[in-house]
């Protein structure tokens, strides 16, 4: 899995590709689900198959923030069908990617 800088992962994600970073930014194909993690708090999951991506729109810290920008604008690219969830265990419940709860600022 490629190490990439943090501001190269919407290009990644734009490509469905799986990477980590130094930044603690990182995504996987998980089965069925393309999912973008900040840290270990699941900030994406894209479903190719049904071009649909469900978002953690919650509010974290200041770096997780900078992720989420990526993770946004590397769905964007993709036209998908965007769902953005500002409550974390919405999202968890959406998606059964956990979200951190501890910490979000709400």
């Amino acid at each position: 899995m490629p190490r990439i800088n943090t501001r190269e992962a919407d290009a990644f994600i734009a490509e469905l590709k799986p990477f980590t970073s130094n930044g603690a930014i990182s995504a996987e194909l998980d089965g069925a689900a393309y999912v973008v993690r900040s840290y270990s708090t699941a900030i994406a999951v894209v479903y190719p198959n049904n071009r649909t991506a469900i978002l953690n729109a919650a509010r974290y810290s200041n770096t997780t923030s900078r992720h989420q920008a990526e993770a946004r604008a590397g769905v964007a690219a993709l036209g998908y069908a965007v769902t953005e969830l500002t409550d974390p265990e919405a999202f968890t419940q959406a998606t059964g990617y956990r979200a951190r709860l501890r910490g979000a600022n709400l």
